[in-house]
């Protein structure tokens, strides 16, 4: 019998776009009917592309929710819930699963108020880990995300095990209530290094790449730093960015000459397997997408050691870490002695243990209670 299933989310770029198309595509696949309520106003280019492709092949139903937004606002947020709650009544559909912490509040609250009980959560980093907010606002986050859980949520997935053991710190709910289900990336087919090189490059320099929206959560000023820095004793290493730029950015991005921003591109997952070295400066993840998708290519990353990568380097023989809390020398010197490794092929085989299909099983048995 064929299971209907509600996916709900704010926002649909980035590495969270890539959760959400590979999960939906996943479930299409197992012979789910899939809802998906979404906020078109967010979403990146990767995701309408993948969107158009879905619409033209009618497999899935979709409900734009414009109340459903990032910020806090009770008017916008009592009417995303009260819209949401009708596409719920009206799909009836056996499974409601959110993604991101706007979406995670408005939806469990929606379905709680309907009388729906197969709630599902995917926090995709919680909101209380970021360093933009205040320890106030984290605190309320903590009491909002402890709430839910405890009242509102069948099961929460967490991305990491650094995830769900932030989630455990804070007390949000009984262990059993959480599982780690990590990020996974199905193998690309039909990979053309040299076309993927042009498109990354013109030089025949050792390029050092980034693929993320440049926000703060990814720490784009530490990646320049780090970049001017090298680039003083390496003149022969390029730092490309590859990635949607956030507004409070844009001057940031312009008025440096270290890193190659290149915006947003098409098939950037591919991109990645063209580069020498992934560089992650971020405060914190989930799991990184980009960070899998280097892995599939067997691609060496440099990363900060804060929740999420440090699970990373765990499943994937060709990460080293680098305590963000170092001085800026030592992680230079550290960078560099990383870059000369690899230049140097003293690196083993890199091989990365997390795989596609144990994703998308584990979720839908989890769906059915198993």
């Amino acid at each position: 019998m064929t299971k209907k299933i509600l996916i709900v989310t704010q926002s649909e770029g980035g590495g969270l776009r890539r959760h959400l198309t590979d999960l939906m595509d996943g479930l299409i696949e197992q012979n789910f009917e899939v809802v998906l309520a979404y906020n078109e106003e967010f979403g990146d280019a990767g995701f309408k592309r993948w969107l158009e492709i879905k619409k033209a092949s009618q497999s899935l139903i979709l409900y734009n929710v414009s109340e459903m937004k990032r910020s806090i606002s009770p008017l916008d947020d009592f009417l995303a819930i009260k819209r949401l709650m009708q596409i719920i009544r009206d799909e009836q559909p056996d499974i409601v699963h959110t993604h991101s912490s706007k979406a995670g509040v408005v939806g469990r609250i929606a379905a709680k108020l309907v009388g729906h009980k197969r709630v599902f959560y995917t926090p995709h980093a919680y909101s209380f880990l970021s360093e933009e907010f205040s320890d106030k606002k984290k605190n309320m986050f903590v009491l909002i995300e402890r709430l839910l859980s405890r009242w509102f949520t069948a099961k929460t997935f967490n991305v990491s095990e650094s995830e769900m053991q932030a989630a455990l710190s804070v007390k949000l709910d009984k262990p059993e209530k959480f599982e780690v289900i990590p990020n996974a990336v199905p193998i690309l087919a039909d990979f053309n290094y040299d076309f993927e090189r042009k498109r990354l490059t013109s030089s025949d320099k050792f390029v050092v790449v980034n693929t993320a929206r440049v926000t703060k959560q990814k720490n784009p000023d530490l990646f320049v730093d780090l970049a001017n820095r090298v680039k003083q004793d390496m003149p022969d290493v390029e730092f490309v960015w590859i990635g949607q730029i956030d507004s409070e950015y844009k001057n940031f991005v312009n008025e440096q000459t270290s890193v190659v921003f290149k915006g947003e591109m098409q098939k950037t997952n591919a991109l990645v397997g063209a580069a020498d070295l992934y560089l992650s400066t971020s405060f914190f993840e989930g799991l990184s997408y980009s960070l899998l998708e280097a892995g599939s290519f067997g691609i060496p990353v440099f990363l900060s050691n804060v929740p999420g990568n440090i699970d990373f380097a765990q499943m994937y023989n060709g990460a080293e870490l680098f305590n963000i809390d170092d001085s800026r020398t030592l992680q230079v010197e550290k960078l560099e002695a990383f870059i000369n490794k690899l230049r140097n092929k003293e690196n083993t085989q890199s091989e990365i243990t997390a795989g596609y299909d144990a994703m998308i099983d584990k979720i839908v048995d989890n769906y059915y209670g198993k």
